[in-house]
């Protein structure tokens, strides 16, 4: 059986199911107004809010299987590359799509032009970072809000009002203004208390020196910076791919010859406005089948480097010159390097426990097990 045959009998499957899983829906619906309905494995359920809800999961899924059906209907009309000729069972497809955006007003679109099927690259390694900062709040100004806030949490609005009234008294300079209001208050307070120690440290000649060296000088003891962390937001994910391919004849070696120079091409960007402005690459969804759901997912990403290694065993050595290589010597080894960088924020609605590899929207996911 051919590669296209078994896309097509995947494609006819995979249309079919949806087409089942429509007409259910439709059977649901005109049952929901009796208030009870009797799922495909023999269950039955009551509530308008129940019936809706497992519309909405089966109308999920039908989208799903559609999605399905068009990816692998587009394959058979992309540009193609497997390599070797015989895949495992467990595999990478990178999807490789246009990114066009006909005007500014209007939303970016991608569209469809390759497809790359690969075996599982190494190291397989899902890895994710939030950006953190490390920031010194200082000893004077933490330690009064350290103080202050220890205060607020024991108590209350009665705590708040009587430091509000004490801090004119306490601080000279802040004024009579309470904390909170419009003026600023907090400001002023840091700025008087700054202002004070300031005053006191220029009658000893102490003038522009380190608060803190100068407690520590003087007490024996290291000031308290209070440092705390802030956070910045997520990163994005970056992995790196690699692939040692060792073609099993030349003409294995040719398809692996002719889909690294596509990849350098999808990579490059090309020019356009009369050589004034770049086109933006090409955009890569990578996916793992066929269990994605006990693996991890992938968002859309972009091609940073790319490395071909013509001597693995840092000895090249090449098949004899033959006619599916143009009478050249095809190397006999090459090692593959991808790295890529993603487009969009993982964020903690984007995590969807489903076999869906592409199923990575912010948001609820099709048929996630987290909504039952």
């Amino acid at each position: 059986m051919t590669s296209s045959i078994f896309l097509n009998m995947i494609t006819g499957m995979a249309a079919n199911a949806a087409n089942s899983v429509r007409t259910y829906i439709s059977e649901l619906e005109k049952n929901r107004a009796v208030g009870l309905v009797t799922t495909q494995d023999g269950k039955f359920i009551s509530g308008p809010e129940n019936i809706d809800s497992l519309i909405n999961r089966y109308h999920d899924a039908a989208v799903g299987l559609n999605e399905l059906a068009n990816r692998v209907r587009m394959t058979t009309q992309l540009q193609t590359f497997q390599v070797p000729r015989i895949l495992g069972k467990y595999f990478m497809q990178m999807s490789v799509s246009d990114y066009r955006r006909d005007s500014l007003l209007q939303v970016a679109r991608t569209v469809p032009i390759g497809v790359l099927n690969l075996p599982l690259p190494r190291p397989l390694m899902d890895q994710h970072q939030v950006a953190y900062e490390e920031k010194p709040l200082g000893t004077v100004a933490g330690g009064i809000l350290n103080n202050v806030w220890g205060q607020l949490q024991r108590g209350g609005d009665a705590a708040r009002g009587q430091i509000g009234g004490n801090i004119p008294q306490t601080v000279p300079g802040v004024g009579g203004a309470a904390p909170g209001s419009a003026d600023g208050t907090w400001e002023k307070v840091w700025g008087a208390v700054g202002a004070n120690l300031s005053q006191l440290l220029s009658k000893f000649n102490i003038v522009g020196a380190d608060i803190g060296a100068v407690m520590q000088m003087a007490s024996g003891y290291s000031p308290n910076q209070f440092f705390t962390i802030l956070l910045k937001g997520p990163t994005y994910k970056r992995y790196q791919l690699a692939w040692r391919f060792s073609p099993r004849d030349p003409e294995e070696a040719k398809v692996l010859k002719n889909m690294i120079l596509q990849i350098k091409r999808w990579q490059a960007p090309g020019l356009a406005g009369g050589g004034a402005l770049f086109d933006f690459p090409k955009i890569w969804r990578l996916a793992l089948f066929p269990n994605s759901q006990y693996l991890f997912k992938f968002k859309p990403a972009v091609l940073e480097s790319f490395t071909a290694n013509y001597a693995p065993n840092d000895n090249p050595s090449f098949f004899s010159a033959r006619g599916a290589t143009d009478n050249m010597n095809a190397p006999e080894g090459i090692d593959i390097m991808m790295s890529f960088i993603e487009m969009e924020y993982w964020l903690d609605k984007c995590f969807h426990d489903n076999n869906f590899p592409y199923d990575t929207d912010y948001g609820s996911g099709f048929d996630d097990r987290s909504q039952l």
